[in-house]
């Protein structure tokens, strides 16, 4: 009975402490939102996702750009991850493109930023509790601040992507949509 007392009386301790470090987060101001969802089911809903300066928030996600440019945070209830870049060297890439890996707990991802901005090209996994989620695509970023943030940091947008199921290349309707947004 001792023993039990101990491990609730520790779990609330532990609950607290999580709340208080949330709670005593900095606050980012917000950049906007973007809507994303499987290129092959335009008819699902969207997931709505808010940009913040290095966060991003949105379905399952709660993920922050730390200072030494790792990201941190949560992917569906209880999964961690932390993934940190790596320099890419003797992979092919788009001339003037940025070619990134992200590695680490709950992934592994790599990013390329085409030369001119205007999309991203990811290739990974997000490896979870519950599931594993494989994302291949390319993505098409809009115009505004909250874009502007994920050119920034890529590895945002990617775990998004995982998440929202998003696969493949983006038809002509889903490009212009993403510029329909942006103004």
């Amino acid at each position: 009975m001792r023993d039990a007392r101990r491990v609730l009386v520790g779990s609330f301790v532990a609950a607290i402490a999580g709340s208080l470090s949330l709670a005593c987060a900095p606050v980012r101001a917000s950049l906007g939102n973007f809507n994303l969802r499987p290129y092959e089911n335009a008819a699902s809903s969207p997931t709505t996702y808010e940009v913040q300066e290095g966060r991003l928030i949105g379905g399952a996600i709660d993920l922050a750009i730390d200072p030494d440019g790792c990201a941190r945070g949560e992917v569906s209830p209880g999964s961690m991850v932390v993934l940190c870049p790596k320099k890419v060297t003797g992979e092919p890439q788009e001339a003037g493109g940025k070619l990134v890996r992200w590695t680490g707990i709950g992934g592994d991802f790599v990013t390329e930023v085409s030369a001119d901005g205007k999309e991203l090209r990811v290739d990974g996994q997000l490896i979870g509790r519950r599931r594993n989620r494989q994302v291949h695509a390319t993505l098409v970023y809009g115009d505004g601040p909250q874009w502007d943030e994920l050119r920034s940091h890529p590895v945002l947008l990617a775990v998004a992507a995982a998440v929202t199921g998003v696969q493949g290349v983006p038809s002509e309707y889903e490009k212009k949509a993403v510029e329909d947004l942006s103004k």
